[in-house]
């Protein structure tokens, strides 16, 4: 076949150090384990920048499942990656690079306008969430609806206080203007269980009950955390972080994709000498953990302790911490829990919910709750 172009490359990824073996194979996706154990993933340019990816212009209908296995041989050499029987060439000589650093980080009092546009966000999360917690509640789980913001709120006279967002409506608005259309279904919403069930975020021998359940641990695990770290108890902070490692089912556990986001929603009000020092801190709780996840999960965590972050959690990142008030922070939150099969929805939740343990309790007293 022809060699394909690598569109982009993250700032991780090493030309010497990609040698080594095919880890897995998905439809859109190809992970790489590097010869000291350092995964790498080849992805389709319709998927967003990762600090570990390598980004490819492919044809259409390409498929990395009907090309590669696992187990082929990978090798790099002069700029040009090789896989298996050297029939699939990737040049990665002109590739932009992708580098996942946040913009710099603020101190622990949320603006205003910052404050309106995670406000805006969660908003947003609630009205895409349902349909999933839907599925889970219908199997016996105790885990509810995402059902309210609990809000104290924002203690500023901008910001009215933050609830749970009403269903969007149609038809004409009070001045005979159309209304705003509600979000657009998210995948989970417009596949159904068939395609779901093979998406890469997702071990198909696991029984229901054994996700539900796991997934229910994790979410209570991701409130003690924002709770422990709202109030100073770095104790509890501690034994969340430690439990959350490695929590819930897939190849990238629930419990890790919050972490992720919840370290990027952190690292943006880490400004100040205490914020910087108490980020530390949970990176060194979280570095201390990662053996006990799977081998991709460990090195996206791994990534997000050094600081480095997907596009799409860059995106939202942004979007809240615009200067000036974002009407499109709703699509970085679509961007993201579009990802996997349930790796986007922690993420966000964790974005969010690290931005509301920052904060400070002057600006922002609210934490997303189950």
């Amino acid at each position: 076949m022809s060699t394909l172009r690598a569109v982009s490359i993250g700032t991780r990824v090493k030309p010497h150090r990609i040698d080594g073996t095919v880890h897995s194979v998905f439809a859109d996706a190809c992970n790489i384990e590097g010869a000291d154990g350092e995964i790498f993933t080849l992805l389709s340019s319709r998927k967003p920048d990762q600090p570990g990816g390598i980004r490819l212009a492919l044809p259409e209908g390409f498929a990395f499942g009907d090309r590669l296995s696992a187990g082929d041989r990978v090798s790099c050499r002069s700029g040009f990656l090789r896989v298996g029987d050297r029939r699939f060439i990737v040049d990665l000589r002109h590739a932009k690079t992708w580098s996942g650093r946040l913009p710099s980080a603020r101190n622990d009092a949320v603006s205003p306008i910052s404050a309106s546009n995670w406000r805006a966000a969660a908003d947003a999360f609630l009205s895409m969430s349902p349909t999933r917690a839907r599925e889970k509640a219908g199997t016996g789980s105790n885990l509810r609806v995402l059902a309210t913001i609990k809000s104290d709120s924002f203690r500023t006279e901008r910001c009215a206080p933050l609830t749970q967002p009403s269903p969007p409506t149609r038809g004409r608005g009070p001045k005979g203007q159309r209304s705003a259309p509600g979000p657009s279904p998210t995948k989970w919403e417009r596949e159904g269980p068939a395609q779901r069930e093979g998406e890469g975020n997702r071990r198909p021998s696991q029984r229901p009950s054994v996700m539900i359940a796991g997934i229910a641990r994790a979410w209570d695990l991701a409130d003690a955390l924002t709770r422990a770290l709202r109030e100073k108890d770095r104790e509890a902070a501690r034994g969340a972080m430690r439990s959350l490692i490695g929590c819930g089912p897939g190849l990238t556990p629930w419990g890790d994709d919050f972490v992720v986001g919840f370290l990027a929603g952190y690292e943006c009000l880490s400004g100040d000498r205490e914020g910087r020092r108490e980020l530390s801190r949970l990176r060194r709780l979280c570095c201390a953990r990662v053996a006990a996840t799977s081998d991709i999960s460990r090195s996206i965590l791994l990534d997000a302790i050094a600081g480095r972050y997907g596009m799409a959690v860059h995106a939202l990142c942004e979007a809240i911490f615009s200067p000036v008030s974002s009407p499109c922070v709703v699509g970085p939150v679509r961007a993201l829990m579009e990802i996997g099969d349930s790796s986007g929805e922690a993420t966000c939740y964790g974005v969010l919910s690290g931005i509301a343990a920052a904060a400070s309790s002057e600006a922002l007293l609210a934490t997303l709750r189950r």
